[in-house]
């Protein structure tokens, strides 16, 4: 205890009292002494890579994808969604019945070229024969036809977005007026010449917009009759009623039946232009209006009805707008003309069948004296007419049963035979029973052999120069019966239509196709190919 008073006393700790004690003193190493070294054991850190860096010298690993492997199992796959197709009923009563809209919609445009008919006929000699004696000048005679190729330069200059409706309704307006002032008139001229002018630009106005609706309303199996019927076979009605009027009326003022007649179907025209027509179902397509083609189809057959039958030809129509709006201007214009070149010698070779000069033979062969007001014999144009539009009707009708080719190479051959004979005995006065007969049976196998252009003329062309080349083949029909009208006749002329007749039909075996039944996008790819 006594040793205690030399060492001094312990300070009091900072702080509370409550705080921690002080850290003990730093121990420090005696000298000399060497404090072990001990290296921190060796990791190995094979191939890694620190996640977003790349280390100098690494090579980033490959790895194979994963492979997927299908199940084993088996199993059924799903049945395939049937494809609609176009249903063609069995019977052709059944088949008319269902399709008659399709008649309906062109039935304005029917009366219309009946019209034109008429005018032709009277253009290319059949008329009174008072007419005769004051002489028709070619400026009279060929009006129509000008008023005709007037009409279709308009035609191949309109926009394809005028609806049809509204060109059949300035048409019908037209012959309307043309007939009134047909009928106002005896052996005037002037109004002759201007109601012409009139009727021939109405139905050069509405013969390409016509054929390109007929064949787009028309089923693949009606095509050929429903384009017949209309362009052709109306025209030649028209020429029939023409010549029973002359016949009939012969001696009296057969223009004004003519007149009236024009007026009258000018009218109703008008009338089922306004209530009948359907516009085309492709034209509504194209711009943008499918739910109107739909209601379009449905309407252009009975029952009024969405069917099978209805999408099935919605499809083929989208898929025909589709070929052709791949094709530009210049394609389109290189695939349509060659067909151009065929259809244009068949139109041809349709106008030189009933030109002036046909006109010239009967008068030729049945009056010997041409002037006499009674010398021409009525039956003989009568049954003249009547075969043309016999021929004409067998062909329409049988069309879509036997084809086109056939029916047009079976008329060429055997009208060029006609032709080459009538070429041969007209020279030598051979007695006039003979040659009515065979200008009969010639008129009959040219109605037989030209009807199918009408359908041809719908099928052939791709669709944006469709109404353009229509047209233009109409124009060349057109100048033909104004080149001919105003030439001397000779008799020479059937040998150069028998020789024509020859060489379309020999061309006509490979490059003319067959198109019976097939729908426009498989008739254009037919006429494409060039041969068949």
């Amino acid at each position: 205890m006594q040793n205690d008073k030399h060492f001094a006393p312990e300070p009091p700790p900072y702080g509370f009292s409550s705080a921690p004690p002080a850290p003990p003193a730093q121990q420090y190493a005696p000298p000399g002494y060497v404090e072990a070294t001990y290296a921190p054991p060796a990791f190995a850190q094979a191939d890694y890579v620190q996640p977003g860096y790349v280390q100098p010298g690494y090579v980033q690993p490959s790895y194979a994808p994963p492979t997927y492997a299908p199940p084993t199992q088996n199993f059924t796959p799903l049945p395939a969604q049937p494809v609609p197709v176009e249903e063609r009923p069995v019977g052709c009563i059944t088949r008319a019945h269902r399709n008659q809209p399709q008649m309906n919609a062109l039935s304005a445009a029917t009366l219309i070229f009946i019209t034109g008919g008429m005018s032709i006929a009277w253009s290319v000699g059949f008329r009174s024969m008072r007419y005769n004696r004051f002489g028709v000048s070619t400026n009279v005679a060929i009006s129509w036809f000008i008023g005709a190729t007037i009409g279709a330069v308009i035609s191949s200059l309109l926009p394809k977005v005028i609806p049809k409706k509204a060109t059949t309704l300035v048409t019908a307006l037209l012959v309307l007026v043309s007939g009134i002032v047909l009928s106002s008139t005896e052996v005037d001229f002037a109004a002759i010449t201007a109601s012409h002018y009139l009727n021939g630009i109405a139905n050069g106005l509405l013969f390409a917009p016509t054929l390109t609706l007929a064949s787009e309303v028309s089923v693949s199996y009606m095509r050929g009759k429903l384009c017949a019927s209309t362009d052709l076979l109306s025209f030649n009605l028209g020429i029939f009623l023409q010549v029973v009027i002359c016949s009939a009326t012969n001696g009296s003022n057969p223009e004004l039946i003519r007149g009236v007649l024009t007026a009258v179907f000018g009218f109703i025209g008008g009338w089922f232009a306004a209530l009948l027509i359907i516009e085309s179902p492709v034209h509504l397509l194209i711009y943008r209006n499918e739910q109107q083609a739909v209601d379009a189809l449905r309407r252009l057959q009975r029952p009024f009805l969405v069917t099978t039958n209805t999408q099935a030809q919605l499809s083929e129509h989208k898929l025909y707008i589709s070929d052709n709006e791949a094709l530009s201007i210049e394609q389109s214009c290189a695939q349509a003309l060659p067909t151009f070149i065929k259809i244009g010698l068949l139109r041809v070779l349709n106008a030189l069948s009933i030109s002036t000069f046909m006109h010239y033979v009967l008068w030729y062969i049945n009056s010997p004296d041409f002037w006499a007001v009674n010398s021409y014999p009525e039956w003989v144009p009568v049954v003249f007419a009547s075969c043309r539009l016999l021929g004409n009707f067998f062909s329409s009708s049988l069309m879509d049963l036997l084809g086109r080719k056939k029916l047009t190479l079976i008329g060429l051959i055997a009208s060029a035979g006609v032709a080459f004979g009538l070429a041969a005995r007209l020279p030598g006065y051979p007695s006039f029973e003979g040659l009515n007969v065979l200008m009969c049976v010639f008129q009959f196998f040219v109605g037989l052999a030209f009807s199918g252009c009408s359908a041809y003329l719908g099928e052939a062309f791709p669709r944006r120069v469709k109404q353009y080349f229509i047209s233009f083949i109409f124009m060349a029909e057109m100048i033909t019966f104004i080149i001919v009208a105003s030439c001397t006749p000779t008799y020479d002329f059937f040998y150069v239509i028998g020789g024509l007749s020859v060489f379309v039909f020999i061309v006509s075996i490979w490059w003319l196709p067959e198109t019976k039944h097939l729908t426009l996008r498989e008739a254009q790819v037919r006429f494409s190919k060039g041969c068949c």
